[in-house]
């Protein structure tokens, strides 16, 4: 009885792995591509297609209003942008001085009741 069972699964295994052959070889080895002969036509062929046709007065006046505009934004952000001005150099500190440090005690506009009552 086992050797029937073993038998029947040799046989099950074998039929199964002929199948998953012959379906690969559909899959992959039947369908070969046949080679693609790309015909492109020189960028010339295009160039001599393609009629000359002269831009819309309205068209070229917006391009040439756009690059005005542009050139002028661009220059007054060359002359007029920020230009960054030198440091202000502070004294020398002697050896028992520190930097005074600026402290706030405004409280934000969120919190109106934060500092107390007399700030509320």
């Amino acid at each position: 009885m086992a050797s029937d069972n073993s038998a029947a699964k040799a046989a099950g295994l074998e039929h199964q792995d002929q199948s998953i052959k012959a379906r690969k070889v559909q899959l992959f080895e039947d369908g070969k591509p046949e080679e693609v002969v790309e015909t492109r036509r020189p960028f010339s062929y295009y160039v001599l297609q393609t009629p000359p046709s002269p831009m819309a007065p309205a068209v070229k006046a917006y391009l040439w209003a756009t690059a005005v505009l542009v050139v002028l934004l661009f220059l007054a952000a060359f002359f007029i942008g920020p230009h960054q001005r030198p440091r202000r150099r502070h004294a020398a500190l002697t050896p028992g001085q520190s930097r005074p440090v600026a402290v706030t005690l405004r409280a934000p506009l969120a919190y109106p009741g934060l500092l107390g009552p007399e700030r509320g």
